[in-house]
């Protein structure tokens, strides 16, 4: 099942609507306190997608939290890891 959601999160699966209800809405107010997913983490870095300075602090320690939190599964720690070393990575050539 996570690989399923993997896979849609990374959009390789297309995602169905099926069981949905279209009367529930997500509050625009609440959309910003959604968890950074770490695979978009890495697609962000892999793709060169620009992160305004003052968010990189806040999105590091998230993924640290999500490498530190007993109850998540492996596979998600270890694309929380690979997103930080992939930053860690990027950084490193900007700055030589």
């Amino acid at each position: 099942m996570e690989l399923g959601e993997e896979l849609q999160t990374l959009g390789v699966i297309p995602v169905e609507p099926t069981g949905a209800r279209f009367n529930e809405a997500v509050d625009p107010a609440t959309q910003g306190e959604q968890p950074v997913l770490p695979g978009l983490v890495s697609q962000a870095i892999r793709n060169g997608w620009e992160v305004p300075h003052e968010k990189k602090p806040g999105l590091v320690d998230e993924m640290t939290a999500i490498i530190d939190n007993p109850e998540e599964s492996n596979k998600v720690k270890v694309a929380a890891f690979n997103a930080l070393r992939q930053a860690d990575d990027s950084q490193y050539e900007r700055d030589h």
